[in-house]
């Protein structure tokens, strides 16, 4: 049980400044039947994320917030060859060392067991919208302005907003932070050109991972930083069509992540990469997932390149975990042309009028 915590049962917490349900109560007091017992959300809400405001006498908590309940630990479903090969070595008292995760993570994309199809499962609650989000600073005035529109629809986010950013100067990295609001974290890495924003990616999801039925995260990052030309133009009509049709409609959202699928983005398409080709994948790298449905499988792997985080979603989801809000009747690379967007105005203006006609006001509300 968690000793700090001050709620005698769900509704308005005094402490956290916020109403939390019934799952959100048993979280917050160290009752809850996940891996950490709530620890996760308990320290968030301390920190006055999540929605919460932080106390006056923010608490951190240890290893004993589990401490007093017997738990059985979920069962893990085994992902490939190694996962079975895991539990051999952990049944024979074998530690596993850095090098041996590695390996089990390949072991389980080159093996893999059966694929688990996605299932629907409706939003038990309120629904906790994380961000994960990528800087790399190569533009002035391509990043400022993809932090500007980030930053505009900021309070859609009512759970942790993680913003990685990669620079070749120690002071880009400063002036990136300062454009964001008080309650963004930062994971700040030197820029790696071969693998761009698939050198940080895994961080931040390790911070976030939760199978919670009621949360979801988006990604995207500042795009276009290094285009130039029509290209530059292509990538900003394109960036500034996956910030308005993926955040500014929340309840397409909401409808497709219960009803549907495990991920949603503004185009789904099948594409080659360096390592592997015909793959599942958002052109343009933005994109929402559910918790439920990603940290259950094979997440910790992705290929080590440039196109590694534009492919991750491919190796744990088929076509069935994906969801486009456009059609894509034509090769990705066609995406940095301008006259493609020109092309596309019509069909993005009568799927913003359908929203309206469909669902009015309420398209605005999650």
């Amino acid at each position: 049980m968690n000793n700090y915590c001050e709620c005698q049962n769900s509704g308005f917490c005094e402490r956290h400044q916020i109403k939390k349900n019934t799952r959100q109560f048993e979280l917050c007091n160290g009752k809850a039947d996940s891996p950490d017992c709530g620890a996760k959300y308990f320290i968030a809400w301390e920190q006055g994320q999540m929605g919460a405001t932080a106390p006056n006498d923010p608490k951190t908590v240890g290893d004993d917030f589990c401490a007093d309940r017997k738990r059985k630990p979920r069962p893990q479903k085994k992902r490939g060859a190694g996962d079975v090969v895991k539990a051999l070595t952990d049944k024979l008292g074998i530690r596993q060392c850095g090098g041996c995760k590695k390996r089990q993570a390949v072991l389980n994309h080159v093996f893999p067991a059966s694929y688990e199809p996605v299932r629907a499962a409706k939003f038990e609650g309120p629904v906790i919208r994380n961000l994960i989000y990528h800087v790399y600073p190569a533009d002035e005035e391509t990043w400022r302005s993809n932090v500007d529109q980030i930053v505009r629809r900021w309070s859609l986010f009512n759970g942790r907003k993680i913003v990685s950013i990669s620079h070749d100067d120690q002071a880009d990295a400063l002036r990136v932070s300062a454009a964001f609001p008080d309650d963004a974290e930062f994971i700040i890495t030197p820029n790696d050109p071969k693998r761009g924003d698939a050198a940080s990616f895994l961080t931040p999801r390790e911070k976030l991972e939760s199978v919670e039925p009621n949360e979801i995260t988006f990604y995207a990052h500042a795009k276009g930083v290094s285009r130039r030309g029509d290209q530059a133009d292509a990538s900003w009509s394109w960036a500034t069509t996956m910030y308005e049709m993926l955040l500014d409609y929340p309840k397409i959202v909401r409808l497709a992540l219960q009803n549907k699928t495990a991920s949603l983005g503004l185009f789904m398409a099948r594409g080659d990469f360096p390592s592997v080709t015909g793959h599942m994948h958002y052109p343009g790298t933005f994109f929402w997932f559910r918790h439920s449905q990603v940290f259950q499988r094979n997440w910790r792997y992705m290929l080590r390149e440039f196109h590694g985080v534009e492919s991750y979603l491919g190796f744990m989801l088929k076509e069935d975990g994906f969801a486009g809000l456009l059609n894509l009747d034509c090769e990705p690379s066609r995406l940095y042309r301008p006259a493609f967007w020109r092309d596309m105005q019509s069909k993005i203006d009568a799927w913003k009028l359908n929203q309206t006609i469909q669902y009015g006001a309420k398209q605005k509300q999650f």
